[in-house]
C-alpha cells in the first residue's frame, strides 16, 4: 500500500550547524517525487531523515497520519536504493533479491514466486543465477531495485541511483525506473543533482538550496515559470540580463539597452517601474541577421555547430555576454564580428525583481508552505 508523506517544519542540525532550518513538504500517495539541488543543499540529508538514518531535531515526519520520528529504520516500511547499488557480491542475483523475504512469514514457495515476479519486472530474470560481478552497472542497479521492491515497502527511497552509470545507461535506466514505479504504484522519493534526470522521471520536483525548498511543482512549471532566480539559473541554461521595467499608460515594457518591448505576463500588482533581471534561455533569443531590424544590438564572438542546432556566443550592446541557440541552416554560420539584432520571445521570458530575486510573472505555481500565513501545505498559484 502506498502512503502520503508529510514533512512539517523538519529541522536538522549537526552540532551548531543547521543544515535544514525548518522544511515543509507534502508528498502524495503513489507520487514520484524528486529532491533536486546542487551538492550540499540538504537533499540526501532529508532523504536519510525520512529513512530514519539521520535524527530529526525538530518538527515531524508523518507516513499518512503516523509520526515516524522515533521509529527505527527497519520498521518504517521503506525500500532503499543506493548510489553504489549495495548488493551482496557473494550472492547470486536471485539470492540478492530474495534476501529481504527471509524475515517475513512467507513460505518458500511464496517467496520464490515473489522473487520471480520482481526479477521479471526489472528484466533481470535471465540473469537470476549470475553473480553480481558478471553484471553491467545497469543490471546491478536493476537487481538493487528488485531487492528494494520485493519486500512490498510503503515507500521507495532512491539516493542518486544512476550517478555511477554512463550517459546512455542513465537514460535507459531512468526510463525503466519510471515505468516500474508507475506499474507498482509506490510512493517514491528520489534524490538527484541532474536536472534533466529529474525532469524525465518526476511527477513533482522540489528544488533545494541550503536546506530550503525554493520551488516545488511539476517539471513543466518549474522550467517555464521558475519561482526565483536561483531556480531559473539551476534548471537548464539561462542568460541573466539586467533590464528596467517601464510603465506607460498602464502598459509594462522591458528596456534592455536601447531596445524596448511590451510585456504582458507580469502580475498586475507587480507592474511598477524598477530594476529587474531577465532570465532568457538560449533558444528564446531570436536572431536576426539584418542589424537594421529592431532588437537588442549584439556582436557575434564565436559559434559552435552541433548538427541540428548552432550555438552562437555574442556580446550585447549593454556589454553582457549571451548564448543563443538557433536551428542550423544549410551553409556557413554567421561569422565572428558580425553585428546582429536579437529579439526576445516575450511569452517565455521570465522577469525577476533585481532586489528580492523573486518572480514577477503570472503562472508561477509553487506548492510550498506559505510562511506569511502560517497555513499548512498549500499551493501558491498566481495566474
Amino acid at each position: 500500500m502506498s502512503i502520503a508523506i508529510t514533512i512539517d517544519h523538519a529541522i536538522k542540525k549537526y552540532g551548531q550547524n543547521t543544515i535544514i532550518p525548518g522544511l515543509d513538504l507534502h508528498i502524495k500517495e503513489g507520487e514520484f517525487f524528486t529532491l533536486l539541488g546542487p551538492s550540499g543543499c540538504g537533499k540526501t540529508t532529508l532523504l536519510r531523515m525520512i529513512a530514519g538514518f539521520n535524527t530529526i531535531e525538530g518538527g515531524e515526519i508523518r507516513f499518512n497520519d503516523k509520526v515516524i520520528n522515533q521509529i527505527e529504520p527497519g520498521k518504517r516500511g521503506i525500500g532503499m536504493v543506493f548510489q553504489n547499488y549495495a548488493i551482496f557480491p557473494n550472492m547470486s542475483v536471485r539470492k540478492n533479491v530474495e534476501f529481504g523475504l527471509k524475515y517475513t512469514n512467507m513460505t518458500k514457495e511464496e517467496a520464490d514466486a515473489e522473487t520471480d515476479r520482481f526479477l521479471h519486472l526489472v528484466h533481470v530474470d535471465e540473469y537470476a543465477d549470475r553473480m553480481p560481478e558478471r553484471l553491467s552497472g545497469g543490471q546491478q542497479q536493476r537487481v538493487a531495485l528488485a531487492r528494494a521492491l520485493v519486500i512490498r515497502p510503503d515507500v521507495l527511497l532512491m539516493d542518486e541511483p544512476l550517478s555511477n552509470l554512463d550517459a546512455k545507461l542513465r537514460v535507459e535506466m531512468r526510463t525503466a525506473i519510471r515505468n516500474i514505479q508507475k506499474e507498482v504504484g509506490i510512493t517514491t522519493v528520489y534524490v538527484t543533482h541532474d536536472q534533466e534526470e529529474a525532469m524525465a522521471v518526476s511527477d513533482r520536483i522540489a528544488v533545494m538550496k541550503d536546506g530550503v525548498v525554493h520551488h516545488c511543482g511539476d517539471p513543466r512549471n518549474i522550467y517555464q515559470r521558475p519561482a526565483d532566480m536561483f531556480v531559473a539559473s539551476f534548471i537548464g541554461k539561462s542568460n541573466m540580463l539586467k533590464a528596467k521595467l517601464k510603465v506607460r499608460d498602464g502598459q509594462a515594457y522591458l528596456q534592455i539597452g536601447s531596445h524596448e518591448a511590451p510585456v504582458n505576463t507580469i502580475r498586475e500588482e507587480e507592474i511598477r517601474e524598477r530594476d529587474v533581471i531577465l532570465s532568457v534561455r538560449p533558444e528564446e533569443l531570436q536572431l536576426r541577421k539584418n542589424a537594421d531590424e529592431q532588437g537588442i544590438m549584439a556582436s557575434v564572438n564565436d559559434s559552435v555547430f552541433l548538427g541540428l542546432n548552432t550555438h552562437y556566443f555574442a556580446k550585447l550592446e549593454t556589454g553582457e555576454d549571451v548564448e543563443i541557440i538557433q536551428e542550423s541552416e544549410i551553409g556557413s554560420a554567421i561569422s565572428a564580428g558580425s553585428t546582429i539584432a536579437l529579439q526576445l520571445n516575450m511569452e517565455k521570458v521570465n522577469v525577476f525583481d533585481a532586489v528580492t530575486r523573486q518572480s514577477l510573472m503570472t503562472g508561477v505555481k509553487n506548492d510550498i508552505k506559505d510562511a506569511k500565513s502560517g497555513a499548512g501545505e498549500v499551493e501558491r498559484s498566481v495566474s
